[in-house]
């Protein structure tokens, strides 16, 4: 009864092959290029056009095998969607390093008896193009149809294989613009939500810079009153405590003054001119040299090349880190800065150097720009660890780059660079 079962089976149905053992991940493969039921595109026609003007042939096709259906993407003269078992693709994707030629489908007994052969529409010759990826997973193919046996030449085959790897790099494109577009969304969700964060930094500021300053004023005028109008009636530790309150009230509004001007760098605008390094320098250590009153530190100051850069920025570089040089040297008996450039790999670095106090490079050298970081105590230098974290973003924003050395007792030099 079995035997006699099977005999009544269409040949073409016993003859299906069977279905790969990965075909689950071929299957996934495919959803990736998100290709399946969409609308007609040009470029997929084209190739179809291609493919029919290559062989001559009046029917041709880009479809792609899914789970249970072939879904023509584009064609030239099929109309309908076929189930995956009832289609010569079916057999062509079995094996996806070989281009499948049907020369007479009359006369082969996988497809002698199918309706597409039997009936409209009437497909006699058949070769089937795998498309396959990149991973080697054979999702459909480029196939072209005639009602006719036929034969092709090597270079026909050979120009079929090349549009179907077309077709391949179509769907990639695809893919890539689909991730892209998928990455811009991402951005654009995270830009809103920096902004967002923005206005509540900038409420934030407000709040830093109106709240909390007033009563730091407030604390460091009281203490200078009760300084002055009660001096009598204040003993030796009691007047320490005031100077002591005053001292860090003080701290506290450098502090978030410091942190005021950091948080704005990010907003304020580029705008680059031409910058005369030398004038810009020598007006720096005229300022600083005034405001430290270190008239015993020797400053060396090198010809420096002139640079496209935002003049007001850079002059807030080189006030950090000369006022750096100066401040960490000035316990040395013959401070020196030094302030100078040189090339390094055809590229201009600007660099401030002192005999300083120096650092030590492996314990700091990770939290060296970081912001509120010190590399030596509030007892031993003033400072509120803010300025090299001004001065690390500030050479960012230009495009460029700074590094440092240093040595314990032996002072620290730090380079930068601007973009070109």
């Amino acid at each position: 009864m079995e035997n006699k079962a099977s005999e009544n089976i269409p040949s073409y149905i016993r003859n299906l092959p069977p279905r790969p053992v990965d075909d689950m991940e071929r299957i996934n493969a495919l959803l990736q290029f998100a290709i399946l039921d969409t609308t007609p595109e040009r470029e997929y026609d084209e190739i179809t056009l291609l493919a029919s003007e290559i062989c001559q042939a009046p029917i041709s096709s880009i479809g792609f095998i899914d789970q249970n259906r072939q879904v023509l993407k584009s064609n030239r003269g099929l109309t309908y969607v076929s189930p995956r078992e009832d289609t010569f693709c079916n057999h062509a994707i079995s094996k996806p390093q070989e281009i499948l030629v049907v020369p007479d489908s009359r006369q082969d007994p996988r497809f002698s008896d199918h309706p597409a052969v039997l009936n409209e529409p009437n497909v006699i010759f058949y070769v089937g193009v795998p498309l396959v990826t990149t991973d080697g997973y054979a999702i459909g193919t480029i196939c072209v149809v005639d009602n006719k046996p036929r034969e092709l030449t090597q270079k026909q085959l050979d120009l079929l294989k090349a549009l179907a790897n077309q077709v391949m790099k179509l769907l990639d494109l695809r893919k890539n613009n689909m991730e892209l577009a998928s990455i811009g969304k991402q951005l654009r969700e995270r830009a809103m939500e920096l902004q967002d964060a923005n206005k509540e930094l900038e409420s934030f500021n407000y709040t830093v810079s109106h709240d909390l300053q007033s009563p730091l004023r407030s604390i460091n005028g009281f203490s200078k009153f009760l300084l002055k109008g009660y001096s009598d009636k204040l003993d030796a530790e009691g007047k320490e405590f005031l100077l002591h309150i005053s001292s860090s009230a003080l701290r506290m509004n450098d502090l978030i003054r410091d942190l005021l001007q950091f948080s704005k760098l990010g907003k304020v605008p580029l705008t680059k001119t031409e910058v005369e390094m030398n004038a810009l320098v020598s007006e720096v250590v005229n300022e600083v040299q005034l405001e430290k009153r270190n008239e015993k530190a020797q400053v060396k100051l090198q010809a420096l090349k002139p640079v496209m850069a935002d003049r007001g920025l850079l002059k807030q570089v080189w006030v950090n880190l000369i006022s750096n040089a100066f401040k960490y040297s000035s316990k040395k008996d013959e401070p020196i800065v030094e302030i100078g450039m040189t090339e390094i790999n055809n590229e201009s670095v600007y660099f401030v150097k002192d005999n300083g106090a120096g650092f030590n490079m492996e314990a700091c050298n990770e939290k060296l720009f970081g912001i509120f970081q010190r590399m030596h105590t509030a007892d031993d230098f003033e400072g509120t660890g803010v300025g090299l974290s001004t001065v690390q973003r500030i050479v960012n924003r230009h495009g460029g780059k700074i590094w440092a050395e240093a040595k314990v007792n032996e002072g620290a030099t730090f380079y930068f660079t601007m973009a070109a």
